[in-house]
């Protein structure tokens, strides 16, 4: 009726919990084909930057959700953190975020790791089972969003901000498959913006009419560019 009213409030979580609600990481819904809903979010488990990434769906329209479930497959007390969701034409799954267990193993090792990493997991059954994590790209930015649009009918491609040397934070782009497999990993921004420090502002995507293109929006405040930029980049 228009918004005129509204079913009751259904618990998504039954048990409460500390869901990370700032604007670059909040929770994220998709319907699938057979109406299906997909929901993910960021638990945060401390003050201190770390988190899991949850998982839940409802099979019967929104009536119920099965038990929430941690995604993130490491087990570790650590960052997990910027989820995002995206579902391809042919109904493939994909979940990623930005995960600092290999920033863990090499502090173990006594080695310097700067930044995250991304990883991913893929779904072809309507989120009833997730693969295994699987890493895409060292040395990430560490709280910037993730931005994701399709690739083909069944992959998909991801827009982020990476560190290139010691402090130099541009922005990269990968395609990932229902494999574990990053099949394109390439730099897709040129701003040298110096800064030993996270900007904690993600970029945006959208296909473009071009075949293989896509449009690109991202902020800067680097040496050869700086201020709200729109590029176009083909894969």
């Amino acid at each position: 009726d228009l918004g005129v009213s509204h079913s009751p409030p259904v618990p998504v979580n039954p048990e409460p919990e500390d869901v990370e609600h700032n604007g670059e990481g909040r929770p994220k819904l998709k319907v699938s084909a057979n109406g299906t809903l997909l929901l993910s979010w960021t638990k945060r488990t401390s003050p201190n930057f770390t988190g899991d990434i949850r998982f839940t769906r409802s099979i019967d329209g929104g009536a119920s959700f099965e038990p929430v479930r941690t995604i993130n497959d490491d087990g570790l007390f650590t960052g997990h953190r910027f989820d995002e969701l995206f579902l391809t034409p042919s109904g493939r799954l994909y979940l990623t975020w930005i995960d600092k267990r290999d920033m863990e193993a090499a502090a173990t090792a006594g080695q310097a790791y700067p930044g995250a990493t991304i990883y991913y997991t893929v779904s072809d059954d309507d989120g009833a089972t997730f693969s295994a994590n699987h890493a895409v790209s060292q040395n990430s930015c560490e709280c910037c969003r993730i931005a994701m649009a399709p690739y083909g009918n069944d992959e998909v491609a991801i827009f982020f901000r990476q560190i290139y040397g010691s402090d130099v934070r541009d922005h990269a782009m990968a395609v990932l498959n229902g494999e574990g497999t990053t099949t394109v990993l390439q730099r897709a921004t040129l701003d040298d913006w110096h800064i030993n420090a996270c900007p904690h502002h993600g970029p945006a995507m959208s296909v473009s009419m071009e075949p293989g293109s896509y449009d690109l929006a991202w902020f800067s405040g680097g040496l050869l560019q700086s201020g709200v930029l729109y590029g176009r980049h083909t894969l």
